[in-house]
């Protein structure tokens, strides 16, 4: 498998999910663009699928269109809009969407966070997406770079429905880094 395919296979349909919600929402290019401090040109090339947005941008495209965040950036479970505030509650159901929202809401960089890990930019982009998970003493060093408790990232992370202990965590990893 080809180094982005894993990640290319789960947006495809993004640019038609995007579409379509845009349209219901009421959003042209530019005023997404403007709610998203985005370009315009950027929000063009998500639509005709010339570039995929980074999770970032997908969990707050989410927010500004009030449509489910799992529907919109990998077309799982139902296109399900929300009339009034987003329930926040939306970004915190696994471990990469959790760190997403922690990215978004400290306003730092990944590149930021990379250096303060030693680790490339590519590493966190890993983790956000669910391509790989950061050792236990990563996820530690996250928690500490981003002034949360240790238990938000670890204690509940939900790999198939399931909260990992640290020893279990531990055995993921090792698991993951044999394949």
């Amino acid at each position: 498998m080809k180094k982005n395919a894993k990640r290319k296979d789960l947006m495809d349909g993004f640019s038609e999910r995007l579409k379509m919600v845009m349209e219901k929402a009421g959003h042209n290019q530019s005023s997404l663009a403007q709610a998203l401090d985005l370009t315009q040109p950027q929000v063009h090339y998500y639509l005709k699928g010339h570039s995929k947005p980074r999770p970032i941008i997908r969990q707050k495209m989410a927010y500004v269109l009030k449509v489910n965040y799992r529907w919109l950036a990998w077309g799982w479970g139902k296109c399900e809009f929300y009339k009034d505030e987003y329930p926040l509650e939306q970004f915190l159901i696994n471990f990469q969407e959790r760190l997403i929202f922690l990215f978004w809401m400290s306003n730092r960089t990944v590149i930021e966070v990379a250096q303060l890990l030693n680790v490339t930019y590519t590493e966190i982009e890993y983790y956000m997406e669910g391509i790989r998970y950061p050792t236990y003493e990563k996820a530690i060093a996250l928690c500490m770079c981003f002034g949360v408790n240790n238990d938000y990232l670890i204690d509940g992370v939900d790999i198939k429905s399931k909260a990992l202990s640290k020893k279990e965590w531990l055995k993921l990893n090792h698991s993951l880094l044999k394949k």
